[in-house]
């Protein structure tokens, strides 16, 4: 390639998924290995340069550098405009690049040119993890089956917060939570209870979505596996998961999920309405370790978001509460 500039960018590997800081090689403005974010100003101070700065949108053939986590690494395509470093994205979708170093934008494409975000996978979409809320979350919260299907859990051993059981000895190694809250009391109250708790309602009921959607009165089953998303800021956050057991008794409902590749954390969480006599009561019973790749670092945060997350699960099916 010889001498080239750098770009870095922090996007979900199109291999594994995995979010992560990476470095995008590329030929275009000044070469002399100068070193870019998204959003800055290409340079053209120096000789021998490569491209045009009087073109207002042009598409770069880039190279994306290994991946921490899979060792992937291939061609990328670096959109810039009015000479900013705009976004990258799949070079699949510019099939003239093969056998270009650079070329003006195609007519065609320059409506659907991306905003200034780290692209795979779609148009402002970061990797399926985390994406910019522009107001049409709705119309995009259908998500490719096929990429859940890839994901392995993130963790070993699936089942051990043993929600069938009344006593729990969690395994050694995890960041181990169980509390419980009575509810109140009647059968009223234990039919809507159970009935929330086996179709994502404590989730629903604390800010979540979930993709896709359950149909009115199906509850969620085993083996199933969803999108839990959650809007922080300007962001969502989706998280992908895969129903573990669900349990449905006369005194006992549950579900359990664990966490799939890309998930922000590693680990098991259950939701379990169960009755004494008339009483009843909610406890919640989770295994937690760090996340990998980008997802590691930022684990401090994520355990205060998971405790503030905690306190809404304990209100979410509590009688006058929704």
């Amino acid at each position: 390639m010889g001498a080239f500039n750098s770009l870095q960018v922090t996007i979900a590997c199109p291999s594994c998924r995995v979010v992560a800081p990476r470095e995008v090689q590329f030929r275009y403005g000044a070469v002399w290995q100068y070193r870019y974010e998204l959003g800055d100003v290409l340079r053209w101070d120096r000789s021998g340069v490569v491209g045009n700065p009087a073109a207002s949108h042009v598409v770069v053939d880039a190279w994306l550098c290994e991946c921490p986590d899979c060792d992937h690494h291939g061609r990328i395509a670096l959109y810039v405009r009015q000479n900013v470093l705009t976004a990258v994205g799949p070079v699949e979708d510019v099939p003239q690049l093969a056998e270009l170093e650079w070329m003006p934008l195609p007519p065609e494409q320059l409506s659907s040119t991306p905003d200034t975000h780290a692209l795979v996978g779609g148009r402002r979409d970061l990797g399926g993890i985390m994406s910019e809320d522009d107001g049409n979350s709705d119309e995009r919260m259908g998500l490719v089956d096929n990429d859940l299907s890839r994901r392995a859990l993130s963790y070993a051993v699936a089942g051990d917060t043993t929600p069938v059981d009344e006593q729990w000895r969690p395994p050694d190694g995890w960041r181990a939570y169980e509390h419980t809250v009575r509810l109140g009391s009647g059968t009223d109250l234990w039919d809507a209870a159970s009935s929330a708790v086996l179709s994502w309602g404590i989730k629903t009921r604390s800010g979540f979505a979930v993709d896709p959607p359950l149909d009115a009165g199906r509850s969620a089953r085993p083996n199933e596996r969803y999108w839990l998303v959650a809007r922080i800021g300007p962001f969502r956050v989706r998280e992908p998961v895969q129903i573990i057991t669900t349990v449905s008794t006369r005194n006992r409902a549950a579900l359990t999920y664990g966490t799939l590749e890309g998930h922000p954390v590693s680990g098991e969480e259950a939701f379990i309405v169960h009755r004494d006599d008339d009483d009843v009561s909610l406890t919640l019973r989770s295994l937690t370790r760090a996340g990998r790749g980008v997802w590691r670092g930022l684990f401090p945060l994520i355990l205060i978001a998971q405790r503030v997350y905690r306190r809404r699960y304990l209100r979410a099916l509590r009688p006058g509460e929704q």
